[in-house]
């Protein structure tokens, strides 16, 4: 099975359209955000799921597993499907959904986004004496900023044990003095378990995408599709 990435580029698309399509892949009832912007952002993650599986062809649908808030991919009577795993994230306008066959985790930043005031609070020691012999050179040449880059990281990393924000960020060291994809290294555990974890970091126009999974799916690289109503 390919490893998908699905980029959603939502904005204005129909909110309501974007919903009909998120919601019929949730195994379970949700109470999404109030808030207009918030709430398209929402089901448009789960938008972008709903075309994975469908470009797959698997009939499939995602449960949020407590207490973390992280999904499962099951079937319609809400058992887990083996060896199938997903994540979304969405930030600003624009979605992500990825479909693995082993733990994954994406998250996406604005590249111009400022991580100044909260980088030197998350990072390990390992990181910190890392940064202080100054930026990965590979990332520069790529124009990707090395802190805004460990930022995604550790949180694809953290989504795909499961955790989200829920792990202490500093207990994770990212190696970003090794060329990407970045091996990772730490003792957290969480609802699901990564033998050996790598991170691809890309750029999508104005975005910066950190996706974590397995190392042989990482090097096998995600097949990468856009997603538009219409």
């Amino acid at each position: 099975m390919d490893s998908l990435l699905i980029v959603f580029p939502f904005e204005g698309s129909d909110p309501e359209q974007i919903e009909a399509v998120g919601r019929k892949i949730l195994h379970q009832p949700v109470e999404a955000a109030e808030h207009s912007d918030r709430r398209a952002a929402f089901f448009a993650g789960r938008a972008a799921l709903a075309f994975a599986f469908k470009y797959l062809k698997i009939k499939a649908f995602a449960k949020t597993c407590q207490p973390y808030g992280y999904l499962s991919v099951v079937d319609d009577k809400g058992k887990g499907i083996p060896n199938l795993y997903c994540n979304v994230t969405h930030t600003d306008k624009l979605a992500l959904a990825a479909v693995c066959t082993s733990p994954v985790g994406v998250d996406v930043e604005r590249m111009d986004r400022s991580v100044s005031q909260v980088i030197r609070r998350i990072l390990s020691a390992e990181e910190k004496a890392a940064l202080s012999h100054g930026n990965n050179p590979e990332l520069d040449s790529r124009g990707i900023r090395t802190d805004l880059a460990l930022w995604c990281a550790k949180e694809a990393y953290t989504k795909a044990l499961g955790l989200g924000l829920g792990a202490g960020l500093e207990q994770i060291t990212v190696d970003i003095g090794h060329s990407p994809p970045f091996p990772v290294v730490t003792d957290v555990l969480g609802p699901q378990a990564l033998s050996e974890p790598l991170v691809e970091v890309s750029i999508q126009n104005d975005y910066l995408i950190a996706i974590c999974s397995e190392a042989e799916n990482i090097q096998k690289g995600f097949k990468k599709l856009h997603f538009e109503f219409g």
